[in-house]
């Protein structure tokens, strides 16, 4: 013995061993006959699988037999899938059931999650697209076959609830191979006939099928007949099975039944029910106009008052328009008057101002102011005659020209042609110019004489 090895406690050892197959094994998919089957007053089932050669504990909580679709018995052979745990009190490894089904039926179960998983991404299983159903269908058409009973407890309870709808049986087979196309090609067949008559929307199709196995409902779990639910412009409702039972076609269709009974009451109303809402509707409908028509009188009594006596009201307003005739009469006679003396004012006042006599008095103005005018300009012309004279006489006397006729010269140098006023101006030999009375003598100077100054 190695007295270095850890030493442990059987708890130990054994949710070891737990831990290790817990985690190797997650999930098991076992095949077996049931044996030493128990169910105590806690609602569990506690059994073995068992073959010819070895057993295992399995256990199916209470809460997990829901789904079951049929009773566990001994000797039965059935097909299990859970997870691999130990029970440590008893040192036992069992299995922990999740799904039971009969013997044959795991390969079909792992099928059906296959493909209820794929259907589900892709969007068939979404509540989005799916229809609604009408209140009241024009027609439903039943997928079935006309000899099951799932027939005839649909037919039970539509002709209780509503006989007067119209039900058609559409046979079809519901189980076994083929019977997955005979009801795809019906619902085709039915969609092709609603949308030509334009009524898709005001129809029902039922699928309707009893319970069984999952083997026995294996047609209702087939892809195509599951895309072509999908596609029906018709709502469907699937009521296949009973209540623990679920196919593919029951989370494709627009709605699901738990049974064919169920299919029936969710499907037509209760023509009593009805009744009884149209009654209620009728006296709150009743109740509601009376109560319209009570009000309407109270507001037509109280318009009444307020209104008055007619016959009163039109001698009022009868009195007011020949009041208002008169004044309106005496009001277009006063204008007619004023009108007319201001015409008369005014047609005088134009007479006055005709072209003609008006040109007349403009040309008795204008020969007046032009005798003025010209008596103005004379006496103008005059005094200013008389003025130039003075003036002429005052220039002639200054004029410089008149002294040279007194025997004066006026003397400039040349050039420049400034007057001489003074000796000291010029030199010998400068030109100058001489001008006389009568024309100028030029020359140049030859002797200066400067008298002396004083």
């Amino acid at each position: 013995m190695n007295y270095t090895d850890k030493i442990q406690s059987v708890t130990e050892l054994t949710r070891s061993i737990r831990g290790l197959l817990e985690t190797e094994f997650p999930f098991v998919t076992v095949k077996g006959q049931i044996t030493n089957l128990k169910k105590p007053y806690s609602g569990h089932i506690y059994c073995s699988l068992r073959d010819q050669e070895a057993q295992i504990r399995i256990v199916l909580f209470k809460s997990q037999q829901r789904w079951l679709s049929f009773t566990p018995q001994e000797g039965m052979e059935v097909v299990c899938r859970g997870r691999l745990s130990v029970y440590e009190p008893r040192g036992e490894y069992q299995i922990i059931v999740d799904t039971l089904e009969r013997g044959g039926a795991g390969s079909l179960q792992i099928a059906f999650e296959e493909l209820k998983n794929r259907l589900q991404r892709e969007g068939l299983f979404s509540p989005a697209r799916k229809k609604p159903l009408p209140f009241l269908p024009e027609k439903i058409t039943l997928l079935t076959s006309p000899s099951g009973a799932a027939l005839y407890d649909f037919l039970r309870l539509a002709l209780l609830r509503f006989p007067a709808c119209h039900l058609e049986i559409f046979p079809v087979r519901v189980q076994g191979e083929g019977s997955a196309l005979d009801i795809t090609t019906a619902l085709s067949l039915l969609n092709k006939r609603a949308e030509e008559s334009g009524t898709a929307s005001d129809q029902v199709i039922v699928l309707c099928r009893g319970g069984g196995s999952i083997e026995d409902l294996w047609t209702f779990n087939d892809e195509k007949l599951a895309r072509a639910i999908a596609d029906s412009a018709v709502p469907v409702v699937s009521a296949v099975g009973h209540d623990v039972d679920f196919t593919i076609a029951d989370f494709v269709a627009d709605h699901r039944s738990a049974t064919p009974t169920s299919a029936a009451r969710e499907v037509l109303p209760n023509k009593d029910t009805l009744n009884s809402d149209i009654l209620k509707l009728q006296k709150r409908l009743a109740t509601a106009l009376i109560h319209k028509m009570r009000t309407r009188r109270q507001h037509l009594l109280l318009l009444r008052r307020r209104l008055g006596d007619p016959v009163s009201i039109l001698t009022h307003h009868r009195l007011r328009l020949d009041s208002l005739q008169m004044r309106l009469i005496t009001g277009i006679r006063t204008l007619i008057n004023y009108k007319r003396h201001r015409s008369q004012s005014t047609f005088i006042r134009f007479e006055g101002q005709k072209p003609d006599l008006r040109i007349a008095r403009w040309k008795m103005q204008l020969g007046t102011e032009t005798e003025r005018m010209i008596i103005f300009m004379r006496r103008i012309l005059d005094g200013k005659t008389s003025q130039l004279a003075t003036l002429s006489s005052r220039l002639e006397s200054m004029n410089p020209l008149a002294v040279l006729e007194r025997g004066y010269a006026i003397v400039r140098k040349i050039p420049g042609c400034g007057v001489i006023d003074d000796s000291t101006k010029i030199e010998e030999n400068d030109r100058i110019d001489i001008r006389l009375h009568k024309g100028s003598v030029r020359g140049r100077l030859i002797e200066i004489s400067r008298d002396e100054e004083t």
